[in-house]
């Protein structure tokens, strides 16, 4: 009888050690802890193509040149150097139907602006990421000349305005920029800039990113 008191004596201890033992290996065990991760978001970069078709009025025209409202189509290049700013390089070619001039006659043949122009674009806070609103301005150098007579004015001229790009895809989007154009214009044969044409575009493109 009292060995198997001893024996029972013995167990029970046993197990009340191995279960102190068990809770206190809980207690000090050492569990892996979810570690912060530090991350950068990347704001849309890179280069875009894009080409548009346009549409310009004349606003204001102060000298005896007859050029009168047309349309066209636009090339531009651009560099999304940070979330808010990019840098363009464009191209303007438009048609514009004759007008009256100051003189009171009047030409039959249309006339053709080229612009070649440089801009900023300002980006601005938008709720939805797939709506990119922007501002725009820059310089450029314009030429006009009616069709069958070749380049008769050369000048520089400003652009300001602004648009937005939707994008349709991880590479394609849309776009549509109102642009107001001051164009400085003389002679191709003289220094002397005697005309000042005032132009606002309306486009709608698509653009490719990459």
């Amino acid at each position: 009888m009292f060995y198997r008191l001893v024996c029972v004596s013995v167990l029970a201890s046993l197990i009340l050690v191995a279960h102190v033992s068990t809770a206190d290996a809980d207690r000090y065990r050492v569990y892996p802890r979810a570690q912060p991760r530090v991350g950068i978001f990347v704001y849309p970069h890179g280069l875009y193509f894009g080409a548009g078709l346009t549409g310009a009025a004349v606003l204001h025209r102060d000298s005896a040149t007859p050029i009168g409202s047309g349309g066209g189509a636009t090339l531009y290049s651009g560099l999304r150097l940070h979330r808010s700013l990019g840098l363009e390089l464009g191209w303007l070619g438009t048609i514009h139907g004759p007008a009256d001039s100051a003189l009171g006659d009047s030409t039959e043949d249309p006339w053709i602006l080229n612009g070649f122009t440089a801009d900023a674009r300002i980006y601005l806070p938008a709720s939805d990421s797939h709506w990119e609103p922007y501002l725009q301005g820059g310089f450029g150098v314009y030429v006009a000349g009616e069709q069958n007579y070749g380049e008769l004015s050369i000048g520089t001229g400003f652009q300001a305005g602004g648009g937005f790009d939707a994008r349709i895809g991880p590479h394609l989007s849309a776009g549509v920029r109102v642009l107001y154009r001051g164009l400085a214009l003389g002679p191709s044969d003289s220094d002397e800039l005697d005309s000042y044409l005032g132009l606002i575009t309306a486009e709608g493109s698509l653009s490719l990113r990459f």
